[in-house]
């Protein structure tokens, strides 16, 4: 039992570990316009980006309030993505993102 018990906890360990390492991220990227939709993508470690986050958090935090700069992020995590998700609100309201609808 004793033996069974120290796999387990090393197994959670190493997990972790391997987690902590690679650090994937949520990175949620609303529609652009009418031709675009919007993506959830999965990207590896990079700096800046929360767990889970949106360019609009992004610029938000930076105090950077533009199209140029949304557009600007995420092309650069559109291209650092590891997988394509269809988008989700919750996700993307999870991300600290501002609501631009509830403004109008």
């Amino acid at each position: 039992m004793r033996d069974t018990l120290r796999l387990l906890t090393l197994v959670i360990l190493l997990v972790g570990f391997g987690f902590w390492l690679g650090s994937p991220r949520i990175v949620v990227m609303t529609p652009l316009g009418k031709q675009t939709e919007g993506l959830t993508v999965i990207v590896g470690a990079s700096s800046g980006i929360n767990l889970i986050d949106s360019p609009e958090a992004i610029c938000g935090r930076a105090g950077i309030s533009s199209y140029y700069c949304h557009c600007t992020v995420a092309d650069r995590i559109f291209r650092q993505s590891i997988i394509r998700l269809p988008f989700s609100q919750m996700l993307h309201d999870f991300s600290g993102a501002p609501d631009y609808a509830s403004e109008n």
